[in-house]
């Protein structure tokens, strides 16, 4: 089994644009890992349902100091260093991004 090193980088931002910039420079070659993304996420009676991730990301830009964890994108790139992204947003108004590598390539010192 893969252990995995992640990276977490906390922005005081929601902007969509910032965070479709992050996804996109860390792994540009990505697939969404969900089919939608009910809000609020986990209740069992969400209010709206999204069908992307950019969809959901615009939305949450405007929605200060609500929650949402998490949007999750997959390498689709099998020689990516990186394998994973995710990004969650706090009820401080920020964003949270986690971008996950093998803790291997970590560790041999090659990136």
């Amino acid at each position: 089994m893969v252990q995995y090193t992640d990276l977490y980088v906390l922005t005081n931002s929601r902007s969509f644009n910032l965070a479709t910039k992050f996804v996109k420079r860390f792994l540009p070659k990505r697939e969404e890992t969900a089919l939608d993304y009910p809000f609020p996420w986990l209740d069992d009676t969400p209010i709206r349902t999204f069908i992307s991730a950019d969809t959901l990301m615009r939305y949450m830009e405007k929605q200060y100091n609500k929650t949402y964890t998490t949007i999750y994108w997959a390498s689709m790139d099998s020689k990516a260093d990186i394998k994973h992204a995710m990004l969650f947003y706090t009820d401080d108004n920020e964003m949270l991004f986690r971008i996950s590598m093998p803790s291997s390539l970590s560790e041999s010192g090659d990136t």
